[in-house]
Parts: structure tokens; sequence; C-alpha cells
């Protein structure tokens, strides 16, 4: 790659992969280093496997909850280690308010926090549920404003996607994140969590998990601000209120001008003292904005 800059100083920087050639009106600087190596798929060494039981399982989701993230995976099939899972990432959501996302193999939890992955992997030596590594690393690295819907599955493993379109459609309704094959490429059919059940306060939107990542956004944000900003610092008057309301509209702003969420108005945002002198109420609309999904078209021909 060459890059020309138009100055009086340098004329011209050249790089070559492990080469640079800086070279100005005077003198030229080489650097050189040994051409880098292919370490992909490179398997450990000098370990021993350890046997992982429910005792490690729970260990280890005892060690993580103090921990921040957006989104976990466990590739595992039975379907005890499985609802452990999904019954940690429902209490932590519901009764703690800590948000993100569980995605698991073959679990019909009707719960928008957890993934449920369809399609097993047909690798030798591997656990079929193996796509769940894939799945985690795509929705974690997600953007709030984008969803993985049509993403091309880029990943090691061979997935089986032997699905007529009445098996897709079927996918669908019940809440299972499906690959399924459009020409020569492997592609996410849609970018649903398991939920199924919809109520008066949780409709059709929170099937989406791009909806699940702007509300986990702004609950995660507005969590971080308080703690760090106004917690124990902050009076809880009308101005310390107000402040905080102020803050908030900001940041629904910024996710208003990349797009996650839009018609936003600061009157959406309002804050109350609640049933004591040390707790604050807040409550706040917004309209998420999803990617589009289908097209309709009516065309008229004369």
């Amino acid at each position: 790659m060459k890059l020309i800059k138009n100055t009086d100083t340098v004329k011209e920087i050249t790089f070559d992969f492990c080469r640079a050639e800086f070279q100005n009106e005077d003198e030229t600087i080489t650097r050189t280093g040994e051409p880098l190596k292919l370490t992909a798929r490179t398997f450990l060494s000098g370990g021993t496997n350890k046997e992982i039981d429910g005792k490690s399982h729970q260990a280890y989701l005892d060690a993580i909850e103090a921990y921040t993230y957006n989104t976990m995976g466990v590739v595992v099939e039975d379907d005890t280690t499985k609802e452990l899972y999904a019954a940690f990432n429902r209490r932590l959501r519901d009764e703690m308010g800590i948000k993100f996302q569980l995605v698991v193999y073959n679990k019909p939890a009707d719960y928008y926090g957890t993934i449920n992955v369809k399609n097993k992997t047909l690798d030798e030596g591997y656990s079929p549920a193996s796509l769940v590594y894939w799945v985690t690393g795509v929705e974690a690295g997600c953007a709030v404003n984008r969803s993985v819907q049509n993403r091309i599955y880029d990943g090691e493993f061979t997935v089986d996607t032997k699905l007529t379109q009445t098996q897709l459609i079927q996918a669908i309704k019940a809440g299972e994140f499906t690959l399924h094959k459009v020409g020569n490429d492997v592609r996410v059919l849609e970018d649903i969590n398991s939920m199924v059940t919809v109520t008066d306060t949780q409709g059709e939107v929170f099937k989406d998990n791009q909806t699940i990542r702007v509300i986990d956004q702004i609950g995660n944000d507005i969590a971080v601000l308080f703690n760090t900003k106004y917690l124990g610092v902050v009076p809880n008057d009308n101005a310390g209120r107000v402040s905080l309301w102020s803050d908030i509209v900001k940041h629904h702003a910024q996710l208003q001008e990349i797009r996650a969420i839009e018609n936003f108005s600061d009157t959406d945002v309002t804050i109350e003292q609640g049933n004591n002198k040390k707790t604050v109420v807040i409550n706040d609309y917004i309209t998420v904005v999803n990617a589009m999904s289908k097209l309709y078209m009516t065309v008229t021909v004369a």
C-alpha cells in the first residue's frame, strides 16, 4: 500500500507488510522484521483436559456474575445444564438488572434474553452445539444500531442447513435462530431470540435481537452513569433530578443520531422522587429502529 502525502518535508511513505520505508529530503530509515506466521487453529499443548460437571458450571456462573458483558454462550447439549444457564440469564436480567443475552443450542426458553440456536454442526469430534461459538461472537460484536439478519456464515464448522421452506417458517415461529442456504452462501435467516409468547407489555418487537441490544444498551449505560456520577453524590432534589434527566436526554439523542431509536423527544423522559427521599424513578419512552426485514411491492401495469 502506498500513501502520498503532499508536504514540504515528507514526499512518500511506503508500507510493505513487515517492512516500512520513510523517505524524506535528507535520509531514508528502513525497518525490517520477521514475517508474520499463521497461528489460526493452532492447538494448545502441554495441558490436560478436565471433566466439566454441574459444579464446574455453577462455579463459573458464581464467578462471572460480578462482570459486565453483552453476550454469553455455552456449548452444551444436556437439558439440565442448559436450564441452569437459562435460569441464570433470567434471574440476572429480571431481578438484578444485569442485561445480557445467552446463546445456547436447542433451548426453547421462550424468553427474549435467550437466543435458541437451531442448526447443529456436523464436524466429527466436536459438539453438535458448536455453532454457539459463532453466534455468540456475531451477536456480541454487533453494533447497537445493526442486525445480524442475512449475515453470511464465515465460521469454521460445517453447519447442517437441510431445511425446507416450511421448516424455516416454523423455525421463525418457534423463536429459533437459524442459518439457511442462499445460493452458495449460508446466511442468518432472522436475528431473533427464543421469545414466542407476547403480552400487553412485551409485544412482537421484543422477539428481535436488535430491539434487545438497544434496551440493554440503555439499561447498562444509564446504570453506569448513575453509579459513577450520581450515586451517593448528587442530592435527590429537583436540581439533581434535572441534571440526571439532562444526561439521559443527551444519551438518547446520541442513540437517535446513529439511528438506533427514532422520534425521540426530551419529554419522553421524566424523573420523579420515589417512595422515599433516596430513590429516583425514571419513566422512559423510546421507539426502537429495526433493520429492513420484509419487502412488499404493489406493481401497477398499464
